[in-house]
């Protein structure tokens, strides 16, 4: 694993340590929701002439108010191997539900910052506009989400980085502490004269508080 690699995934652990801690004391804002919990990815990195079979873990957690306010943050990687290096990708957004019947239907909208890196290092970042949305089906909900990054930072000699992530799925809470994801997700960046394409499967489980 990559030096930058450890550091994402320590940039992220005390996030969402600290949105689980934070519960114990914010009693006064309300009854609040939220998870913890970790992933694997199975998925193909296109490169613009390579195809490349990759794996990765990841973390997430989102944490939400009464109110329809929330704030989440996610971390991915790609480790392809063959001397390709590997690839990262972190993000962490604030949203707000504008439609909420129960609290696993819902529609939000976000704003939030991205970061990525590149197969071989350069990394980039910037604003991110989030659009998210549930339907509750029991102990089941089936959710989407779209993420678009109009204007990222040069990365190397990348210029004109633009990026997108898409994300659908279902979840299974067969326990009230406990959360059970199977999802696709795609992750594109796109630049001047190129770009670099992430999508597969993914696995997740959550500690539900």
């Amino acid at each position: 694993m990559k030096t930058r690699s450890i550091l994402g995934m320590a940039t992220l652990v005390p996030v969402l340590l600290g949105l689980s801690l934070f519960t114990t004391t914010a009693n006064a804002l309300g009854p609040l929701d939220g998870e913890v919990g970790v992933t694997w990815w199975s998925h193909d990195i296109d490169d613009g002439g390579n195809n490349i079979d990759a794996d990765g873990t990841g973390i997430y957690g989102e944490l939400w108010w009464a109110d329809g306010w929330g704030v989440a943050g996610q971390y991915f990687e790609s480790d392809p191997g063959r001397g390709f290096g590997t690839a990262s990708d972190f993000s962490i957004d604030l949203k707000r539900r504008l439609i909420s019947p129960t609290d696993n239907t819902f529609l939000a909208i976000g704003l939030g910052w991205q970061n990525a890196e590149f197969l071989g290092g350069e990394d980039t970042d910037g604003v991110r506009l989030l659009a998210e949305g549930r339907v509750g089906l029991g102990l089941f909900f089936v959710y989407g989400e779209a993420a678009f990054m109009p204007s990222m930072s040069n990365a190397g000699g990348r210029r004109d980085i633009d990026g997108s992530e898409y994300e659908a799925g279902v979840s299974l809470t067969p326990f009230p502490f406990l959360n059970l994801r199977l999802g696709y997700r795609v992750f594109n960046l796109d630049y001047r004269g190129g770009s670099e394409d992430s999508d597969g499967y993914y696995l997740g489980g959550a500690f539900h508080f």
